[in-house]
């Protein structure tokens, strides 16, 4: 038997327009941005319509039909679930003086309180955390290997397009072989350290 009047986690259709929320604003979000703008948007279906349980604990949520019931659903359901699914993250972001004043707008308590809300005064501005969609970190890059000096003082990587054919084929050998002869030089002096010491 089901003692509670709605869903106790986060429905695909909740989660589905906190997202698109997320995703279309160009700047972070807090709980109260994210719920201000979830409830304009239109319920595909009532979530309440096929409940057998309709109590007075239902008039308690300020939207029951609407996806987004409620500031606590959004702030204690989806968002941790969202969170935990790893599609968005919170950021600690400095406020301003117009993201402070959406933070201090007090949730209203029923669609007809709502429409005779007013607004709270701003706030000073300060510290917040708040809502982005979750970057996928890029794989660290590999720092290139340093090139052998060898190679240059051979000239390995010299440009040889203003010669003929046969004289590339000519310079390129002759660079393979003064760095072949330079390698062994280089090994020889390196084993002559080593029975040195």
């Amino acid at each position: 038997m089901n003692l509670y009047p709605y869903m106790r986690q986060a429905t695909s259709e909740a989660r589905a327009i906190v997202r698109s929320i997320i995703s279309s604003s160009p700047t972070p979000l807090s709980t109260r941005d994210i719920f201000s703008a979830a409830v304009k948007i239109p319920a595909k279906s009532a979530s309440t319509k096929n409940s057998k349980f309709i109590t007075d604990k239902m008039a308690l949520a300020p939207y029951p039909d609407h996806p987004i019931r409620s500031m606590g659903y959004l702030k204690h359901t989806v968002l941790p679930d969202l969170a935990a699914a790893k599609e968005i993250e919170k950021v600690h972001v400095k406020l301003d003086g117009s993201h402070a004043e959406a933070e201090q707008q007090p949730a209203p308590t029923s669609k007809s309180s709502a429409k005779h809300a007013t607004h709270a005064p701003s706030r000073a501005a300060g510290d917040a955390w708040l809502w982005k969609l979750k970057t996928s970190q890029p794989p660290p890059s590999k720092a290139p290997k340093p090139e052998d000096p060898l190679v240059e003082a051979a000239g390995v990587n010299e440009d040889y397009g203003h010669l003929n054919k046969r004289r590339q084929r000519a310079r390129k050998e002759k660079v393979r072989n003064d760095f072949s002869w330079m390698k062994e030089v280089r090994k020889a002096k390196s084993e002559g350290i080593a029975d040195a010491s």
